[in-house]
C-alpha cells in the first residue's frame, strides 16, 4: 500500500463581521490505511514537528477522516 493520508485540523472563530480569530492550526494527523506505521509516515510526522506542526501518525486514518468530515459538514451545508 503506497497511499498515505494527511488530516488538517484547526480551530477558529468569528470575533466581528470579517474578523476570525484562528485559535489553533497546526496540527496535521497521518497514517496509512492498512494501520501499520510505516517509517515514511514516521518520517513526514518528524519532518512536521521539527517544522512546529503536531504531527502524530495514527493507526486509524480512516476514523480521522469521518471525523474531519463531521466536524466540517455543518458549515458547509450553511455556506451561501
Amino acid at each position: 500500500m503506497h497511499g498515505m493520508g494527511i488530516i488538517g485540523l484547526g480551530a477558529a472563530e468569528i470575533v466581528a463581521p470579517g474578523e476570525i480569530r484562528h485559535i489553533e492550526n497546526d496540527r496535521r494527523s497521518l497514517g496509512v490505511p492498512d494501520g501499520s506505521k510505516p517509517e515514511r509516515a514516521t518520517a513526514l510526522s518528524r519532518a512536521l514537528i521539527a517544522a512546529g506542526f503536531k504531527a502524530p501518525v495514527k493507526t486509524d486514518i480512516r476514523t480521522e477522516i469521518w471525523v474531519k468530515l463531521w466536524a466540517t459538514l455543518p458549515s458547509t451545508l450553511s455556506a451561501p
